[in-house]
């Protein structure tokens, strides 16, 4: 039995893995951070938020290996999630259960490529560019948000 792909999805079949992969990600995700929000039920929720964080980067990094997604599609799927979480937490009418079904979606999206065609260096460079503000973005927001008072 083996617990990787034989090889990595190419095409359309990346979205439908793509897919497979978020919502494995999730169930993870959401059984770890149970428990974890069990387990500290009297400690600090900032704790608890942030090692949920982590259980999903770790569940992120697991699917992208059993599936071969590669390491691009999980550092922009977490992007993806990143942002979508941002969104619902500043439109707090939102439903952030659209935001889970978008991301892996996006993230397979962006790092969409033919079987036979290389992706050209400028896409690459565009790509990691893009990925690189995002995280910058995401990153100044979470300095604001903690630093402003509620």
């Amino acid at each position: 039995m083996r617990l990787r792909l034989a090889r990595q999805p190419w095409g359309v079949a990346r979205f439908a893995y793509s897919y497979l992969a978020g919502v494995a990600a999730a169930a993870i995700t959401g059984a770890i951070g149970g428990i974890l929000f069990t387990a500290l039920a009297y400690a600090p929720s900032f704790w608890a938020t942030w090692l949920t964080i982590a259980v999903l980067i770790g569940s992120v990094v697991l699917v992208t290996y059993v599936f071969r997604l590669g390491w691009l599609w999980g550092a922009w799927l977490i992007a993806v999630l990143a942002v979508l979480a941002q969104i619902v937490l500043e439109a707090n009418w939102l439903n952030g259960l659209w935001a889970v079904f978008a991301a892996p979606g996006l993230a397979a999206a962006i790092t969409f490529r033919r079987r036979n065609a290389p992706v050209s260096k400028p896409v690459r460079v565009l790509r990691l560019a893009a990925l690189g503000v995002v995280y910058a973005q995401f990153l100044v927001w979470v300095i604001i948000w903690l630093a402003t008072p509620s």
